[in-house]
């Protein structure tokens, strides 16, 4: 390896340096396993032999792993570094006690412009990334490259971080002639498969036929064309010379962080050819490796004259070919970025606009006049306060206004405009545009005619009103008549009941008597209808009032059961209460969960068969005090929980199991109960096995 062999040259000198090379292997297998194994294997073989006296990583990798290993497996230990991309990282060891070393700074920007130079006019300029932590990193350095910047309109990505392999593949067999590779990292994809460099170029020889450059020399003589490579031997040979400078007894801290990194351009003279390109269309200043042997080097003491004049002359001439190129380049470029802006800004169904730093307008695409009626020579040239917007309120237009002088970006600015007599709304948004040094520029944004998506959101807000008003009167409707129905139904059961008694004596016939029970069964029934609903149209209608009070929650329970027990009983069923010791006490209204309460109990014994069992217990769950009523009823059919607490809805209709009708109220109330309380009601259901439900309270209700 190139490193390897600059190292031993550093470290030449009197004393015998044993070198003791581990491999991490983590650019093809990044994965935790194989971190945890190499340390594994590492400590081991530190266990059994003498510590070094100098600890050398290569690569962000490495870098990271002696970081996070410095106390542990390599403490006291001097570490040094050579082949780390983190530059900002490798910089902050500069004056550690056990960290130095050498920084490896690609040059990723005078690398694309290789690629560019070689690219036709109407060539592309595809780059390959992949998701390894290295690749990231030169990728994100790539981004921020000013040529990156400037050549951007014809690059494309092909990102290992989505594609797997063979998509790579199928993608390179499209590539068209004219076009270049600039290859940052493809170590692996997508699906975590992994190759090594041999591999990734015989991937790229085997599936297109353009060339591709490359900013490290792993790739040269091996299918790349070139780059401006990063020289890992004289990386390695500068690593060495520290690692002597710590051998012969100097710190880490006292040795600076060595900062740049030795680049140079070296193009493959038979690449080159085999892709029909001349030495003369190459940069100047570049090295030839695999250059043939000819005539000149035999006789080149005689040519020097004679090629220092050719030099001169050819790099003259190279130079004004290059600028013209470029200067054509660049004019094509501008000329299409013009013209699509432009047909964006006309197809577009919203309009642009754009304020200088001065924070007056400067531009309006066509379709700013069409949608609002406002020519823009009545703005150009002026700021929002000069031009002012009729219709709005006083405190938005102040916040909007200070928004612009602190130069913030805004979304959704509403505001009318007059168009031609017809009122019209409309929505600015903009965002604040800067320099490289972070100059202000002005503004640049869009905007969007809103007017019939406010008549849509008005129409619906008073539609929502209207059908709230309704369902208010309807709850004060059934409010009223509950209460005019109890008092001829109160008088029907009264006297019904005394006929049924004969309190005054006997009725005559026997069947007067049973008329007069069955008058009072129906009567009862059609009163607990009527209560039923009093009672959920006055929590719906706001007029129930609740008062707080602490409960304990076991006596609640045990009153709870106790209330039901003579009607559990006539069923054959058992009721048992199971409290929770450590439930604190509940802060709520007491009618209004012993109502729940006994309309849950009801509920659960009306729908048990005989011989079955209802529970009634408390718990502690995610800081909520919870009540739940068990039983091994019927059960609720799936289909049937998201309705059943809808009013006048039941959830077994088995005359078998549900002797008594009901009302199909019971559930809505314990519904609308439990939301008045601020608590939250759960259904929880197998059909054949039973039924659970849960009320869930706040600790702090």
């Amino acid at each position: 390896m190139p490193q390897v062999d600059g190292i031993k040259k550093g470290l030449m000198s009197d004393s015998v340096v044993i070198l003791d090379i581990e491999y991490m292997d983590a650019k093809r297998f990044p994965d935790a396993e194989n971190l945890q194994s190499f340390r594994d294997r590492l400590a081991l073989k530190m266990q059994r032999q003498s510590m070094p006296d100098v600890l050398l990583v290569g690569d962000d990798i490495a870098f990271k792993f002696a970081q996070t290993e410095r106390d542990k497996l390599f403490a006291g230990i001097p570490i040094i570094f050579l082949g780390v991309n983190n530059i900002a990282q490798a910089l902050k060891m500069d004056e550690d006690i056990q960290f130095t070393g050498v920084v490896e700074k690609a040059s990723l920007g005078a690398t694309l412009n290789l690629a560019v130079t070689l690219a036709q006019d109407d060539g592309r300029i595809y780059v390959i990334s992949d998701p390894s932590k290295t690749g990231r990193i030169n990728f994100d350095h790539f981004l921020q490259t000013e040529e990156y910047k400037k050549h951007q309109s014809r690059i494309e990505v092909l990102s290992l971080v989505d594609m797997s392999y063979q998509d790579l593949s199928e993608k390179l067999r499209e590539l068209k002639a004219g076009s270049v590779i600039n290859l940052l990292s493809a170590f692996q994809d997508a699906n975590g498969v992994t190759k090594s460099e041999r591999g990734i170029t015989g991937l790229l020889i085997e599936n297109t036929s353009v060339p591709f450059v490359h900013p490290w020399e792993a790739h040269l003589g091996h299918g790349s064309m070139g780059g401006v490579v990063v020289s890992h031997y004289e990386q390695g040979r500068q690593a060495g010379k520290l690692a002597t400078a710590v051998l012969s007894g100097r710190s880490p801290a006292d040795i600076p962080v060595v900062g740049s990194s030795p680049n140079k351009l070296v193009i493959d003279y038979e690449v080159m050819n085999a892709f029909g390109y001349e030495i003369d269309q190459m940069p100047a200043g570049a090295e030839f490796i695999n250059f043939p042997e000819t005539l000149l080097g035999e006789y080149k003491e005689y040519a020097f004259i004679g090629g220092v004049f050719l030099v001169l002359q050819s790099g003259i001439i190279f130079l004004l070919v290059i600028l013209n190129r470029r200067r054509r380049i660049a004019e094509k470029s501008h000329h299409e970025s013009q013209k699509r802006f432009r047909d964006f800004a006309n197809s577009s169904s919203d309009w642009f606009w754009e304020m200088d730093d001065q924070l007056r307008f400067s531009y309006f695409s066509g379709r700013f006049e069409e949608m609002t009626g406002v020519h823009p020579s009545k703005l150009l040239g002026k700021t929002r306060e000069e031009t002012g917007i009729p219709g709005v309120e006083k405190d938005v237009w102040e916040k909007h206004l200070a928004t612009l002088r602190n130069h913030e970006p805004f979304r959704e600015f509403v505001h009318p405009r007059d168009k031609n007599g017809e009122i019209v709304w409309v929505a600015i948004s903009g965002e604040p545009a800067f320099d490289p040094d972070g100059h202000f520029l002005g503004y640049r944004g869009t905007g969007s005619d809103i007017t019939e998506r406010r008549a849509a959101d008005e129409a619906l807000r008073a539609a929502l009103k209207t059908t709230e008003q309704a369902n208010q009167s309807k709850s004060n409707f059934l409010a009223m008549m509950s209460h005019e129905f109890r008092t001829p139904l109160n008088a029907i059961l009264g006297f019904s009941d005394i006929m049924r008694q004969q309190i005054f004596g006997p009725l005559g016939k026997k069947e007067y008597t049973e008329y007069a029970s069955d008058i009072h069964d129906s009567g009862k029934h059609m009163l607990a209808l009527v209560n039923d609903i009093l009672d959920i149209s006055a929590v719906e209608a706001g007029k129930r009032e609740f008062e707080r009070e602490e409960i304990v929650v076991s006596q609640l329970l045990e009153e709870g059961a106790r209330s039901m027990r003579q009607y559990a009983i006539d069923r054959n069923i058992t009721v048992d209460v199971d409290p929770c010791s450590t439930a604190p006490k509940l802060n709520s209204d007491r009618r209004a969960v012993m109502q729940i309460l006994y309309n849950l109990l009801s509920n659960a014994i009306k729908y048990t068969a005989p011989c079955g069992r209802v529970v009634l217990s408390s718990s502690i769950e995610n800081e909520r005090l919870t009540i739940q009523v068990s039983d091994t009823g019927v059960g609720i059919p799936e289909d049937q929980l998201p309705d059943i607490t809808e009013a006048f809805t039941r959830s077994h209709s088995d005359p078998l199991i549900a002797q008594e009708e009901g009302t199909g109220l019971g559930l809505a109330i314990v519904q609308s109960l439990t939301h008045e309380l601020g608590a939250t009601l759960f259904f929880e259901s197998t059909v054949g096995k039973g039924t659970t439900v849960i009320v869930a309270f706040p600790m702090e209700a």
